[in-house]
């Protein structure tokens, strides 16, 4: 119990922080904490135009999902989904990038897999990415790590328009990713 209490002081905190930095550049924002254990939580910030959607939150193994302002994930034309990845098999994140490309071209032959430019994070790291399309799917997949898990961040649209459409707010999302320590439940930036 008290670690849930600490956790939910610490995901308000970031919250306000997140929204206060937001109101400071001119818009609202608001961050969440995706993921969280003993080394740290994972940080995110929707993009300007975006939404959390709470609903959809740990359905497959998801720890958001986010979609334009104005939709739900079944009517918008791009979602973007956080997921977490076990370590456990998968001993670098290379392995994870090749095990998931691997899987989409045995589950959707004929799909094109490109490799995206690395995107920058908060926190002077970079994420892989892999761009999926074909079949009537288009996804641009972020790839991170964190020290026990890795991170997954997929910008999953309907159309190739809209996947172009929805990479600003995919970039605008990997850009504010980072982790956070946690020391005795407060989170350290």
């Amino acid at each position: 119990m008290r670690h849930i209490q600490i956790m939910t002081a610490v995901l308000v905190s970031v919250c306000v922080v997140g929204t206060v930095g937001a109101a400071a550049l001119g818009r609202q924002a608001h961050s969440e904490i995706v993921y969280s254990d003993a080394h740290g939580a994972v940080v995110i910030t929707a993009p300007q135009g975006w939404a959390f959607d709470h609903a959809k939150r740990g359905d497959r193994d998801l720890q958001a999902v986010l979609h334009p302002a104005g939709t739900t994930p079944a009517s918008a034309l791009s979602v973007i989904y956080v997921r977490t990845v076990s370590k456990e098999g998968r001993p670098t994140l290379d392995s994870l990038i090749a095990g998931d490309v691997e899987r989409r071209r045995a589950s959707s032959p004929g799909v094109t897999v490109a490799s995206g430019d690395p995107l920058p994070t908060a926190r002077d790291s970079a994420a892989q990415v892999k761009r999926f399309s074909g079949a009537n799917a288009f996804e641009s997949v972020a790839y991170l790590e964190t020290p026990t898990v890795y991170v997954t961040i997929i910008l999953s649209s309907k159309t190739d328009v809209a996947q172009k459409e929805g990479e600003r707010a995919f970039a605008d999302l990997v850009k504010s990713y980072h982790v956070s320590t946690l020391t005795g439940g407060v989170v350290k930036e």
